[in-house]
């Protein structure tokens, strides 16, 4: 328990706000301001919150993905769907165009199943939306689609409506060495194997994907998303591994990021904070750093 007039300004003024949204409310005993929560995410927004990971392969993004749904739900007590990237449930076995079209609709179906979900307070999209935007230049440089169908097919995927369902994008990137180095070490990403994919339908072997030139295609696509549709979504935060960090440092700079820029009230990592949710034992609440040190991956 944290005495009221010892809490910092920020977190006070967050509390407060967290208050009036009906998530949390404050219970005196003994002089002493407990903050406690009251409704879940998923009651008071009407749908889920959703948190989308994007980015290139071996950049350990399943890897972070894994850390924040096991902390979301196994410590803080939320329901969490994660939904896995859509690739690798592709039957399709020939023409890449007919799996990025696979794609483009079951993305887009599983965006507006998760508005009618009534039971998750929070989903994390392994992939969504941003990678299909990151791929279609991808495929506009390796000439499978010309201009136009960039152009249309972008609009179609960046519409308001469609892109207001995620809350935040969090695109991880590193670089080809690092991401040629970690291969055979993370589980095989699907996007590198379409990757692959495409190199059999170029009639130009010398452009091939599967090495450090063709990753760097990949990365430059990435940037191009990030540069042409970061105004699209509420918020993107892009997360750059050049092999200098470890998993629970980046795991830290995200979680800084979710406390950051998420609206009020639906996740916290204040250590300061209060906050117990539905499944939380009693008693002091780990700060997401400390919990970080006693989880194993």
């Amino acid at each position: 328990m944290i005495e009221h007039k010892e809490q910092p300004a920020i977190i006070k003024m967050i509390e407060n706000k967290l208050l009036k949204l009906g998530l949390i409310k404050s219970v005196a005993r003994d002089g002493i301001i407990e903050i406690i929560s009251e409704n879940p995410p998923l009651e008071v927004l009407g749908k889920p919150l959703v948190i989308e990971f994007a980015g290139t392969p071996n950049s350990g993004k399943n890897t972070q993905i894994e850390i924040l749904a096991d902390y979301l739900r196994d410590y803080r007590g939320f329901n969490v769907t994660v939904i896995d990237e859509v690739y690798r449930y592709c039957k399709l076995e020939s023409r890449y165009d007919y799996k990025l079209y696979w794609m483009f609709a079951t993305t887009i179906r599983n965006l507006v199943e998760i508005t009618e979900d009534t039971k998750s307070d929070i989903v994390i999209l392994n992939r969504g939306l941003f990678d299909i935007l990151a791929f279609l230049h991808l495929y506009h440089e390796q000439q499978y689609i010309n201009r136009s169908e960039l152009i249309t097919h972008a609009t179609s995927l960046t519409r308001r409506k469609l892109c207001n369902i995620v809350d935040i994008v969090i695109v991880m990137t590193t670089t080809p060495d690092i991401s040629l180095q970690r291969e055979g070490i993370y589980p095989r990403s699907p996007i590198a194997g379409l990757a692959e994919e495409l190199d059999q339908w170029d009639p130009k072997p010398e452009s091939t994907l599967a090495n450090k030139k063709g990753l760097k295609k990949i990365n430059n696509c990435y940037n191009i998303a990030l540069n042409k549709y970061k105004k699209k979504f509420k918020d993107i935060y892009h997360l750059t591994d050049n092999g200098d960090k470890t998993i629970n440092a980046v795991a830290i700079e995200i979680g800084k990021h979710l406390q950051n820029t998420l609206p009020d009230g639906k996740i916290t990592f204040q250590k300061n904070s209060r906050l117990r949710h539905r499944k939380q034992e009693k008693g002091q609440q780990l700060s997401f750093a400390d919990w970080l040190n006693n989880h194993s991956i």
